[in-house]
């Protein structure tokens, strides 16, 4: 076995390794799957695997980066921007949709969130809906912890495919939420 087994780059082997990484920690959990198992499924050593990624911790940032950084650069745009509620949350759905499995993965598995980097998802749900709340009064708290839950559940809840074909459904769901008003 090599680093990069034939027919294979440096950078491929890396991009092999996140996305096995990815459906080993969404299969076993993060704290279950071994880093052989991944070395295993890339035909390399573990030794290999470390000259990619110094450690498990280091892999999973790496497998959450993308979207992390995402997430991010959301946050401070609608900050900067000050975004309209309905706006943040279309964009953040999208952003959630295309890294389905690694939101997935952050909301479900315990583990992976005592890692540094990924521990970031859940400051950054607490700042959206911070944003979204865009007020004191405990209603407006409620409100957009709800639209909240409106669409990170049913990614959750379904897999990749069936979110991507109802987005607007769960959009209109989040939005209908914020709208709400409280009974007197």
């Amino acid at each position: 076995m090599e680093q990069a087994p034939k027919g294979r780059s440096g950078e491929e082997t890396r991009q092999a390794a996140l996305s096995v990484a990815l459906r080993l920690f969404q299969s076993k959990g993060f704290g279950s799957a071994p880093l052989s198992a991944i070395a295993e499924e890339l035909s390399i050593t573990k030794a290999a695997l470390y000259y990619y990624f110094r450690s498990k911790a280091e892999l999973a940032q790496a497998v959450c980066e993308p979207f992390l950084g995402e997430v991010a650069a959301l946050i401070e745009r609608a900050r900067t921007e000050e975004f309209e509620a309905e706006v943040l949350l279309s964009e953040l759905l999208a952003v959630l949709v295309r890294h389905h499995d690694v939101a997935v993965l952050l909301q479900t598995d315990v583990s992976v969130r005592a890692v540094p980097e990924p521990a970031r998802f859940d400051g950054y749900l607490e700042e959206i809906r911070s944003l979204l709340a865009a007020s004191p009064e405990p209603e407006a708290d409620v409100r957009a912890s709800s639209a909240l839950g409106a669409i990170l559940r049913p990614l959750v809840a379904f897999d990749a495919a069936i979110v991507r074909r109802n987005t607007d459904a769960i959009r209109g769901s989040a939005v209908a939420v914020l709208r709400t008003t409280p009974r007197p």
